[in-house]
């Protein structure tokens, strides 16, 4: 049977170098339109897709767009109200989706509504996930681990929502849709700051889950470890506008330099190599700033 509101919405999901997991995302939303933005690296998977499901709409400008800047692309392509951001390695039923959806109407003002993420190894999450710049509080934390038994009671706002925002299309486009000075990471953090700014809600509604296999989406390739870590330290910079000048900067320069040549003389090549190119990160900010 048709999805009814299948007409309202489309899925959007930015691929770089995906994996199976994939396939089993585009089997949960294979009712709506969903616009895959292929980032590159990913003819293998593609060459398993069922073309035959008119749904889905391959998009590329042929080159790593990154995420925010990707999801910009799709939006000229989108010809529903709504739009549903989905990672490779997320999961969300058609029930949960129709309910997000119905949030969404349901507020005039709602810039962004959420589910409640269900980590694959860690209960639900309300908070932005370790490892990717963002630090618990100890109370998160404690908070985060009570939720797979603990769920709010109704819909509730919040400053910060991450993973499967359902976004109302003309508010987006109001706020300018996402800051494209991030490649990856914080560009959620920071679109939710840009809707409330501008007296938009973020909510989550807790009758929607979203399961979470968390640093699976892509192959673990030399590349994706490099692009990854990169953006995991440029992107807090870049969202707290550090000053060029700050001595901040420079004490993190000589620490990933020295952590870099201290495990490489014990030849711990990968852990060097992550703080070389942190140290990169630092000075590719201090250079462009």
């Amino acid at each position: 049977m048709k999805n009814e509101l299948s007409n309202e919405l489309t899925v959007v999901i930015v691929a770089f170098n995906s994996n199976e997991l994939l396939i089993e995302c585009l089997n949960d939303v294979k009712e709506f339109k969903v616009l895959i933005v292929d980032n590159g690296k990913n003819e293998k998977i593609f060459s398993k897709l069922n073309y035959q499901n008119d749904n889905i709409q391959i998009i590329t400008k042929n080159k790593n767009l990154g995420f925010p800047k990707g999801i910009n692309y799709a939006v000229e392509f989108i010809k529903t109200n709504y739009f549903l951001i989905l990672n490779a390695d997320t999961f969300v039923s058609k029930e949960s989706i129709n309910n997000l959806l119905k949030t969404c109407k349901k507020y005039e003002n709602c810039g962004a509504v959420s589910p409640i993420t269900k980590l694959a190894k860690d209960g639900y999450d309300l908070f932005p996930e370790n490892g990717k710049g963002v630090k618990r509080t100890n109370n998160e934390n404690k908070i985060s681990r009570k939720l797979h038994n603990l769920k709010p009671d109704g819909e509730i706002c919040v400053e910060v929502a991450k993973l499967g925002l359902m976004i109302n299309l003309k508010h987006f486009l109001k706020i300018k849709k996402f800051n494209e000075n991030y490649f990856m990471f914080w560009e959620e953090i920071d679109l939710c700051k840009k809707f409330r700014k501008h007296n938009f809600s973020v909510i989550v509604n807790p009758f929607a889950t979203l399961i979470h296999k968390e640093k699976k989406s892509s192959n673990n390739d030399l590349t994706t470890f490099i692009i990854k870590n990169f953006h995991l330290e440029l992107s807090p910079l870049i969202y707290f506008n550090i000053k060029r000048s700050a001595g901040f900067l420079y004490f993190r320069l000589l620490k990933y330099l020295f952590r870099s040549l201290s495990y490489s003389c014990i030849l711990n090549l990968k852990k060097s190599l992550n703080n070389l190119v942190k140290f990169g990160a630092v000075f590719y900010y201090i250079v462009k700033n």
